[in-house]
């Protein structure tokens, strides 16, 4: 990200990409950067200036993907054989 960019200009750059972005504000607006919009990103405290990197993946109103991690059942590592802690 070009921290010489606005807030808005990072949200407009990263909306040209897409056929049916959202407005700006409704970009900004979730992520607490709705005051700061057209501040450059340098300028922002160190934890705003990682907020514009949120842009990309929500300017183009992507359907929710929820991702949860492999059962145990399933898991490649709990699959393998374990050693037996019996002595013989």
């Amino acid at each position: 990200m070009t921290p010489l960019l606005t807030v808005r200009e990072v949200v407009t750059r990263n909306a040209a990409y897409d056929d049916h972005p959202r407005e700006v504000g409704e970009v900004v607006a979730p992520v607490g950067l709705q005051d700061t919009v057209d501040a450059r990103v340098n300028t922002l405290s160190g934890g705003q200036q990682r907020r514009p990197d949120l842009a990309p993946g929500v300017v183009g109103r992507p359907s929710p993907l929820l991702l949860d991690p492999p059962s145990p059942s399933r898991s490649t590592a709990s699959s393998a054989p374990r050693p037996s802690a019996r002595s013989a």
